[in-house]
């Protein structure tokens, strides 16, 4: 197997593996998700009523649901059947339509090239980010923009330092790439579960840019969002890390045309 095929297999396993545990976390709420992600990502993407639009890496359909409440026309993708089977459950409850898919991001195999006038995802360029970017570039229609979040690769590269009342981190080995492996990133739903292993390749800020410009896009927004103020009550321990030190790098960029 060569190195995308490597990749795509860990992806596949560990998403389905953590699907419920993931599903369970964010259903508690109080995460830098709530506090800093979503609210940012929300202003990133902007207005979508009437566009076309594909959510890669969609897990149980949140910003599908966003999307198409919005009034675009969403095909979502998701490597995990447990997700896609959320999702639709999600998107039943919520009362929108959604083209739910059970398909690899970096392998968009059954969407043909230009059909897109927008495209987003959520934590997902952790994987062979390069093959990513062409990906969604291909789908992409020109001028198409694509708006997306990650983890910022100071969290992967660092740990917790300080104390409550003083948080801070402790940056290292940001410049070596490749896999790295953190346990139970997601908590477990009864502490009893047995452990398990979350897997993502570390890249740097100039990494993203370098990949985006290769595939044929032009970057016209790159935030590193500080939490939102009024998501403080959801957990305030967690909004005074986020105050100090980047969670997510988001980033909205432009199909160039050939």
């Amino acid at each position: 197997m060569g190195r995308e095929e490597d990749y795509a297999e860990i992806a596949r396993r560990q998403c389905e593996r953590t699907a419920m545990i993931y599903y369970a976390f964010r259903k508690r709420g109080g995460t830098a998700n709530d506090l800093v992600e979503m609210p940012a990502m929300k202003k990133l993407i902007g207005d979508v009523k009437g566009k076309r639009l594909l959510d890669a890496g969609c897990g149980f359909g949140s910003y599908s649901i966003y999307c198409a409440q919005q009034g675009a026309t969403v095909t979502a993708v998701d490597i995990s059947p447990t997700m896609i089977e959320l999702a639709h459950k999600e998107a039943t409850e919520a009362g929108v339509d959604i083209d739910f898919r059970i398909g690899d991001a970096t392998n968009l195999k059954d969407i043909p090239r230009d059909t897109f006038e927008m495209a987003i995802s959520s934590i997902v360029a952790c994987f062979n980010m390069p093959l990513f970017f062409k990906e969604i570039g291909r789908v992409l229609k020109a001028a198409g923009s694509f708006c997306f979040s990650d983890v910022h690769p100071i969290l992967g590269s660092g740990q917790k330092a300080g104390s409550k009342k003083d948080p801070a981190r402790l940056v290292g080995r940001y410049f070596q790439r490749g896999l790295r492996t953190s346990a139970n990133v997601f908590g477990k739903i009864d502490p009893s579960d047995e452990d398990y292993h979350w897997q993502w390749e570390q890249y740097t800020l100039g990494d993203y840019c370098t990949a985006l410009r290769q595939a044929g896009f032009l970057i016209e927004a790159l935030w590193e969002p500080e939490p939102d103020p009024a998501t403080r009550h959801l957990n305030p321990e967690l909004y005074e890390r986020a105050r100090r030190y980047p969670f997510f790098v988001l980033i909205r960029a432009i199909k160039m045309k050939a």
